[in-house]
């Protein structure tokens, strides 16, 4: 359906052939302003006979802008996607922990679903009867994080508490099931959402420029995150905020759950984020995401309302790296796995090593699509040279005339090369064009599914190469065709044609 879609679109495209091609023609006034009426006459005379040339030209441009184009934006939008992902030149995350796309589809115990927590006997379940594989002696806790300053090479540490899904794995074996709601003052309209409880080293830790702020802004609503008042602050998922019709200073409740216990808190909304470095789907814009949607408060406020130790479980850790040892990231890496693999079960993640290996990939794919494209352009070019050829032979009697109206066989030749440079570089920005526009498209509807930011991509190193090899290769093409034209006398030219 792409293919028909793209097809249709370049015919579409050809409907302004006309315009361009006189913007070209008007172009090439500037070089060769005598032979202009010539070559005008000849381009508008015989467009029906080059009109398979056009067209394979505009199809064959299309597919290749078409192609790098989208490879371009998936190559950004995975390193968009990266960034949002892991958020830090390092990333510390807790292994073991059953996330919960994952207790929604297969139960978290084991079983195809039901009620969470859900007991069939009075006894607590202990974790492995519940299915998880989370060993709490095992988790990071905000003690290794001073033993992470220790290392040559980290600047800045930021960690994030166990989310109240995660708190209810490692208080399984109490029966303790830890959620948070939010919703209005008058409590009709509710949503579980994914609390987050952040240090206030996180705004200047993780990559600040993947934030994404649709109301209010950075530096205001986390200086209000932090600031110790009567009724906290919290900043929501954009999604929740479309979904619950929640705004920048409304005054919202929250429902803590903790086992038996539950308590209500008033919370004032300071920012409303639709993207969030180190929260990838949980900060949206996307209303299907409001569901266990982000909501992000400060870690005194999280540890109070949720009842937990002083010294708190870790759900990932964010690490800066100095400038210095931007380079030596794996290095850092290694050290921090032999060091601390036997005390804790974590995975570490290099935001840098991520984005080279999906940058590698898409660039592998993009450059085998546009090779074998690239050769389909050597086809239309020897499809041109052949007509241009053609032409050559049967307008024979037309080059006599204007050679006795007084051009020199020079001119005869830059008369031909310029009408097919302008046939060919008129159909090939009509494929351009086309081919960008069905990119631009696709990449904003395949973004309103992933609720990424649009980043559009024209590819213009893609777009120069074609056509310099286009261009190049007419000239020469050309100037072998008319060798002889050049030389021929014209008394020559009238006898093969009278």
């Amino acid at each position: 359906l792409l293919l028909v879609f793209l097809i249709g679109m370049t015919l579409a495209g050809l409907g302004i052939l006309p315009l361009i091609l006189r913007l070209f023609i008007r172009f090439f006034q500037i070089f060769a302003k005598k032979l202009a009426p010539v070559y005008r006459i000849f381009i508008f005379r015989y467009v029906r006979r080059n009109s398979s040339t056009i067209i394979t030209f505009a199809f064959t441009f299309s597919f290749v802008i078409f192609t790098a184009s989208v490879f371009g934006y998936l190559g950004n939008n995975g390193v968009v996607s990266a960034n949002l992902n892991y958020g830090a030149d390092l990333v510390i995350e807790t292994k073991g922990w059953y996330e919960p796309e994952e207790a929604e589809s297969f139960g978290l115990f084991g079983g195809g679903g039901g009620d969470f927590l859900s007991v069939s006997s009075n006894l607590p379940k202990t974790s492995q009867e519940n299915g998880f594989s989370i060993n709490p002696n095992r988790i990071l806790t905000s003690d290794f994080t001073e033993e992470l300053l220790k290392i040559d090479g980290i600047e800045r540490i930021s960690s994030v508490i166990s989310s109240p899904f995660h708190l209810t794995q490692i208080y399984s074996e109490e029966g303790k099931e830890f959620t948070a709601m939010i919703g209005d003052l008058a409590g009709i309209s509710t949503l579980e959402v994914s609390l987050i409880g952040i240090d206030e080293v996180y705004p200047s830790t993780i990559k600040i420029e993947y934030m994404e702020f649709t109301q209010g802004d950075i530096s205001s609503s986390f200086e209000q995150l932090f600031k110790v008042q009567e009724v906290p602050a919290c900043i929501i998922s954009e999604a929740i905020s479309l979904s619950l019709d929640m705004y920048l200073g409304d005054i919202i409740q929250m429902e803590i759950h903790r086992g038996d216990e539950s308590e209500i808190y008033g919370f004032k909304i300071a920012g409303v984020a639709a993207a969030m470095p180190g929260f990838l789907g949980k900060f949206s814009r996307t209303v299907a995401t409001a569901n266990m949607g982000g909501v992000m408060i400060s870690q005194d406020i999280y540890m109070s309302i949720m009842d937990i130790p002083p010294i708190p479980y870790l759900d990932k850790i964010f690490i800066q790296l100095n400038l210095n040892a931007q380079n030596s990231a794996y290095d850092i890496l290694t050290q921090i796995q032999k060091e601390n693999e036997g005390s804790y079960d974590f995975d570490i993640i290099s935001l840098r090593a991520e984005i080279t290996q999906q940058e590698l990939f898409f660039t592998i794919i993009s450059v085998f699509f546009t090779i074998t494209l690239d050769a389909t352009i050597f086809i239309c070019l020897f499809g041109l040279l052949s007509s241009s050829y053609s032409t050559i032979i049967e307008r024979k009697k037309e080059i006599g005339i204007i050679r006795t109206l007084g051009l020199k066989g020079k001119e005869i030749g830059r008369l031909f090369t310029i009408e097919s440079l302008i046939i060919m570089l008129s159909s090939g920005t009509v494929g351009v064009l086309v081919g960008w526009t069905t990119g631009l498209l696709l990449s904003a509807s395949m973004n309103l599914t992933s609720g990424l930011p649009n980043i559009p991509v024209f590819p213009l190193s893609d777009m120069i190469f074609i056509f310099l090899i286009s261009i190049v290769f007419t000239l020469i093409g050309m100037k072998i065709l008319l060798r002889k034209s050049r030389k021929k006398k014209i008394v020559d030219i009238y006898r093969e044609t009278m």
